[in-house]
């Protein structure tokens, strides 16, 4: 099984009806595994920050989370603006970001974040959430991805 595949079972298992996103390279192969899902209810934003204001104004209304799809490098840095408000006003989001392989990581890949070190997204993103992963191992990614639901539920809610 593709991790994007077991990830996609994740999202049905953890309840999620809906997700926002807008398409891009390295995100491809998680849309596809999502089509094989068709209770899962794509809705494509015009622009990745607007993604994470309909997730955040989802939440707002349903207190229901609903994952954001970007891809990596621009695409990532796009939703910063709407990650810090949904920080702000606390509402639960979760930005998943495609990547390349992680065997390229380092090489200067197209629109790959670099240059001071591999968790290059990881230090943006770090003030504005709750919590920021990068997932090196397939074998972690449920239990990250089970992380960062609770930490985005709990307490004072909060984008991951």
């Amino acid at each position: 099984m593709r991790v994007v595949d077991a990830v996609a079972e994740w999202f049905e298992a953890a309840g999620f009806t809906h997700y926002f996103g807008y398409a891009g390279g390295a995100i491809w192969p998680f849309l596809d595994a999502l089509i094989d899902h068709p209770q899962l209810e794509g809705i494509q934003s015009k622009h990745e920050s607007h993604a994470v204001h309909m997730a955040d104004a989802y939440y707002r209304a349903t207190h229901r989370v609903a994952p954001v799809l970007v891809s990596k490098g621009p695409g990532l840095l796009n939703t910063v603006g709407a990650v810090a408000s949904a920080m702000h006003d606390p509402s639960a989001v979760m930005v998943f970001a495609g990547a390349g392989s992680t065997h390229l990581m380092g090489k200067g890949g197209m629109q790959e974040l670099y240059y001071k070190g591999f968790e290059d997204a990881i230090s943006v993103f770090r003030p504005i959430t709750k919590g920021s992963w990068i997932l090196w191992r397939p074998d972690t990614v449920i239990d990250v991805l089970n992380q960062a639901y609770k930490t985005a539920v709990t307490g004072r809610p909060g984008p991951v």
